[in-house]
């Protein structure tokens, strides 16, 4: 199913949250036709991890810059060099620590820090901060623990002027899944539909990325269709 949406759609990428993929499943098990896969697993459990599978015309100079498992917390970071874009996925489960998270935001703010002024960044992923209201950036309903975490998020956001566009419930009432990034405009056209694969909404969006824009094979010569994600256990345990 999963494999014929990214086929349909000619999706650029789609990030994967939670697979619970282990390091003794092969790329092989998990091949869909026409993308590669980068991971980050959790090793020391059954749950967690992340994937993201970039289109094969963009993998082959897509380079991995961060891949990082604390047994809690998972980031992967790409840069996609053919389209000047870094990519990276996060998963925070509910009930990190503060001191679990530290780690997923300073390496959010160290590898931004070295991005140039014309390379596009979209941080995407299950954040579990239902407490921030994203339309004034405030905080209530949480424990002390989801309040510091929530205002690391913001720190880093409001540091490096990032956007965060999801502004429609991703899992019952709350936004849990978020997108992120450095220019206004760059995602276009969300959406959050049902899925028999997952409790969290899949979410798709169009996106404007330098010379994709141009490209024939973008709906309308504008944007193409980049990114869909869905929180969900790829492979069965």
């Amino acid at each position: 199913m999963l494999a014929e949406m990214a086929q349909q759609e000619n999706a650029l990428f789609f990030s994967l949250i939670e697979t619970r993929m282990r390091n003794d499943h092969l790329n092989s098990e998990l091949y869909i036709k026409d993308y590669t896969t980068f991971r980050a697993d959790r090793s020391s459990s059954s749950h967690g991890g992340v994937a993201t599978y970039i289109r094969d015309d963009i993998a082959s100079s897509t380079e991995e810059l961060k891949l990082f498992s604390n047994g809690t917390t998972e980031l992967l970071s790409l840069y996609l060099r053919k389209i000047g874009l870094i990519l990276i996925t996060v998963y925070r489960p509910p009930n990190t620590t503060m001191e679990e998270f530290i780690n997923i935001s300073k390496m959010i703010k160290e590898i931004i820090s070295n991005v140039e002024s014309s390379t596009e960044v979209i941080i995407l992923g299950d954040f579990n901060l239902p407490s921030i209201k994203w339309s004034n950036m405030s905080i209530k309903g949480t424990t002390r623990e989801g309040k510091q975490q929530a205002l690391a998020l913001i720190e880093v956001m409001e540091n490096d002027l990032l956007i965060q566009c999801i502004d429609m419930p991703t899992r019952g009432d709350n936004i849990l899944d978020l997108i992120i990034m450095n220019s206004n405009g760059l995602i276009h056209s969300l959406e959050a539909t049902d899925t028999v694969m997952s409790d969290h909404k899949f979410i798709t969006a169009l996106a404007n990325i330098g010379s994709l824009s141009i490209s024939n094979n973008c709906p309308n010569n504008m944007y193409t269709r980049i990114l869909s994600w869905i929180s969900t256990s790829m492979v069965k345990t």
